[in-house]
């Protein structure tokens, strides 16, 4: 919320920049004069920020029912609308809640992908544990000197990409396989080389996946990269894009180990940069992911897209209801806009997805 004058009377007011069809877009809305009190303005900003959510996702389109992006490997996890009407209120609806509040949120999201990523490779720590080591900087004492670093080196990852501003590179794949690995020994006692590709041939453990033979790693890395430069400038949907992203690059396997943890943790950085949520893959959901890479091995990549899909909407659907955006989603206001867009069945069954969560202490 800011303020601008007009006609010599300071207004507060709504303005976000959008990306539409056609570009680039300012879209503002004027809020009330600044001098109500603060329970008028209370009322006022709710009122308006409606119709403010409104105005943008009309400009953008997707009030029509259509989206900016195209899926060449069609979904079938969600309909694709409501994902995106999902993703932008959502967007929006963060930057109305305490920095407490989107604090304890990130950390929530944090801990829990942490925790998820390196379970799936086989790490023992419970998410206890790795809440310990991550946020306090307590390691436990009967778990091996491996598990604990490869939870601590997490933290490192994060502080580099969250001032990272570049784009992607065979230099930023290899710096997060650097902070992920530095200081992890393997089977015979000898450290992982970190930051470098491989220099063996490897396997994928319970995995008939084929990866690139050591001398092929550096084109295929070049390739796999030009591709994604390539169809990001495309109408593709980012979210087909990173998934075939991921696929293309656990096929490579570049490196000794963590190639799974640098996927990952590229296929959240793509996310992220599109404006969806990180998400997290907890240790149950294993055998589903690692057999949708199985299928997108043979070039049927909607298993794998269906399910970072329904990762992205367990996110969206869990901050919906653990912060104050709970408030929001319950009122006239935003059911009456909501189902102006997508419709009264999908908001039905949106909320009582949001409500159920809401009453449940488990992450989805």
């Amino acid at each position: 919320m800011g303020v601008k004058r007009i006609r010599n009377n300071p207004y507060y007011y709504y303005q976000d920049s959008i990306k539409t069809k056609d570009g680039h877009k300012i879209i503002t809305t004027q809020i009330c004069r600044t001098d109500v009190d603060s329970r008028q303005l209370i009322v006022m900003t709710r009122a308006v920020f409606f119709k403010h959510l409104l105005k943008i996702l009309r400009n953008m389109g997707v009030a029509k029912g259509s989206t900016l992006y195209q899926f060449h490997n069609n979904p079938t996890a969600v309909d694709v609308h409501f994902l995106e009407v999902s993703k932008i209120i959502c967007e929006q609806l963060l930057k109305n809640i305490s920095l407490q509040e989107r604090q304890d949120l990130e950390t929530t999201i944090f801990v829990s992908y942490v925790h998820g990523t390196t379970a799936i490779e086989g790490n023992t720590l419970s998410k206890g544990e790795t809440y310990d080591i991550l946020i306090s900087d307590l390691s436990p004492s009967n778990k091996s000197r491996n598990e604990i670093i490869e939870i601590a080196n997490f933290n490192q990852v994060k502080k580099y990409l969250d001032s990272y501003t570049g784009e992607l590179s065979s230099k930023l794949i290899k710096t997060i396989h650097k902070l992920a690995m530095i200081g992890i020994i393997d089977d015979h006692g000898r450290p992982i080389i970190a930051g470098e590709y491989r220099r063996d041939m490897r396997g994928i453990h319970r995995s008939l996946i084929s990866v690139s033979k050591p001398e092929d790693i550096e084109d295929h890395i070049d390739q796999a990269i030009d591709w994604y430069n390539f169809n990001r400038d495309l109408k593709i949907h980012p979210i087909e894009i990173a998934s075939k992203f991921h696929q293309m690059f656990e096929e490579i396997h570049p490196f000794q180990d963590g190639n799974g943890r640098v996927g990952r943790e590229l296929l959240n950085w793509m996310l992220s940069k599109s404006g969806y949520p990180r998400i997290y893959i907890l240790r149950e959901h294993r055998n589903i992911y690692l057999n949708a890479l199985d299928e997108g091995n043979s070039k049927n990549y909607v298993p794998l897209i269906d399910f970072i899909i329904a990762r992205i909407m367990a996110v969206l659907s869990w901050i919906y209801s653990k912060t104050h955006i709970f408030d929001a989603v319950n009122t006239k206001e935003y059911k009456d806009m909501f189902v102006n867009v997508v419709g009264e069945k999908t908001y039905n069954g949106f909320i009582q997805l949001v409500r159920y969560h809401n009453d449940s202490n488990e992450l989805p």
